[in-house]
């Protein structure tokens, strides 16, 4: 008896953005780029939640979560850049349109989508089930 392993390899895959076909290829490097986007993504929501942010002036609060957000972006696009050429990449972030939550909805499908094997691949791509997984964890996150 023969077993394939094909179906649990997830290196390059096809996303559409805009009527454009890009690939994303997943590498270690892919895979290191998000988990320092994740750590800090959580290291950024801290100094937002600071104690001492509370004590700014409101054009202090709005030039800091303006530059919290350029992090977020820049970070966003760090991880971005790890899975797709500079083309691509640019394309990807001008649809983002600097929004925080294009950029977390953009991280988590991708992220999500290089680390499936080809059965959950093709799963998360039926929209039915893409929507109801982003919704619930989206519920989840802003609980927490």
């Amino acid at each position: 008896m023969t077993v394939s392993l094909d179906n649990l390899l997830v290196n390059k895959v096809e996303v559409t953005l805009g009527g454009k076909s890009l690939t994303a290829e997943y590498t270690h490097d892919a895979d290191e780029r998000f988990q320092e986007l994740m750590l800090n993504l959580g290291s950024l929501e801290k100094r937002l939640e600071a104690d001492d942010v509370e004590e700014m002036s409101y054009d202090e609060q709005k030039e800091f979560a303006q530059k919290i957000n350029d992090e977020e972006m820049a970070l966003g696009r760090e991880y971005i850049a790890s899975l797709f050429n500079s083309e691509d990449t640019e394309t990807i972030m001008d649809a983002i349109n600097n929004r925080s939550e294009n950029l977390a909805n953009i991280v988590y499908y991708l992220n999500q989508l290089g680390n499936a094997s080809s059965d959950e691949y093709k799963a998360a791509m039926e929209k039915p089930n893409r929507e109801a997984k982003r919704t619930n964890d989206h519920k989840k996150s802003k609980k927490n």
